[in-house]
Parts: C-alpha cells; sequence; structure tokens
C-alpha cells in the first residue's frame, strides 16, 4: 500500500517529509495512520461516502402554526412549571 505524507512525521526509529510517497504494510499503514491521523493518506484508495443515520425525531416534536418544528412544549406554547 502507498501512502502519501500530508505533514511532517517523526519518531525514533523512522522520519517523513511532507509530500512523500512511502511503500507500507496494511498493518503498517493502519499503524501509521491510528498514530497520526491526517498526517498520512492512502494513494489509490477511494474513501467510501459517510452516510450518517438520521434519527426519526417525528414523536419527540410537533409543527407549530409557522411551520417550525419544536420540539418541547415550551417552544410549542405549552406552560411553564
Amino acid at each position: 500500500m502507498q501512502l502519501m505524507v500530508n505533514a511532517r512525521y517523526r519518531t525514533q526509529a523512522i522520519s517523513y517529509e511532507a509530500g512523500q510517497i512511502i511503500d507500507a504494510t496494511e498493518a503498517e499503514a493502519a499503524h501509521l495512520m491510528a498514530d497520526s491521523p491526517g498526517t498520512f493518506s492512502a494513494l489509490g484508495v477511494t474513501p467510501s461516502p459517510v452516510v450518517a443515520d438520521v434519527p426519526d425525531l417525528s414523536a419527540m416534536s410537533t409543527e407549530t402554526a409557522t411551520g417550525i418544528v419544536a420540539p418541547d412544549r415550551r417552544a410549542r406554547g405549552g406552560a411553564k412549571r
């Protein structure tokens, strides 16, 4: 696996400069990316799109007369306690 070095990375054992392309095994690449997130990026690998889970809040909120969704009684004009 080839990795692109995005920023300078140094340890006691190794040193990489920004812009350098290195060859690493899958285990080494996983370690480097976990050790310094954002410093390395994999070359030739397209990241899969991240799909966020949107919770269903329909049971927790109601729509007001103005069309704004109000999540609690105070916003819907309910009595304060």
